[in-house]
C-alpha cells in the first residue's frame, strides 16, 4: 500500500486517469469473466447432477435384474431337479415293463415249447 501510493503520487493526471481506466477495464473482464466460470459451473453442476441421478437409476436397475437373475438361477435349479426326477421315473417305468416284457415272453416260450401244464 506504501509504495503504491508513493507511484500515484509520482504519476501525472493523465497517467492516472490512464492506470484507473486500465484498472476498471481488467476488474470488468475480470467481472465477465467470473460470471462465465459460475454459468459454467452451474452447467457442470447441473449435469454432474444429471449424471448421478442416472447412474442412481442404474443401480437400481441392477438391483432388480440381479434379483431377478437370482429368482431364474433357482427356477432353472428346481426345472433340472425335476427333469432328474422324471428321467428316474422314465427309466424306472422302462425298466420295469422290460422286466414285464421279458416274463411275459419267457411265460410264452415255456407254454409254446411245452415245458408248462
Amino acid at each position: 500500500p506504501f509504495c503504491a501510493a508513493a507511484r500515484l503520487r509520482g504519476m501525472s493526471g493523465d497517467t492516472l486517469t490512464t492506470s484507473y481506466q486500465d484498472a476498471e477495464e481488467a476488474l470488468s473482464r475480470a467481472k465477465l469473466t467470473a460470471e462465465r466460470t459460475e454459468r459454467v459451473g452451474a452447467h457442470v453442476l447441473g449435469t454432474l447432477g444429471d449424471q448421478r441421478q442416472q447412474l442412481l437409476g442404474a443401480a437400481d436397475g441392477l438391483e432388480a435384474a440381479d434379483h431377478e437373475l437370482g429368482r431364474t438361477k433357482q427356477t432353472i435349479s428346481d426345472l433340472f431337479a425335476r427333469l432328474a426326477r422324471r428321467r428316474r421315473c422314465l427309466i424306472g417305468t422302462a425298466a420295469v415293463l422290460a422286466l414285464i416284457a421279458a416274463v411275459l415272453l419267457y411265460w410264452k416260450l415255456r407254454n409254446a415249447f411245452g415245458g408248462g401244464g
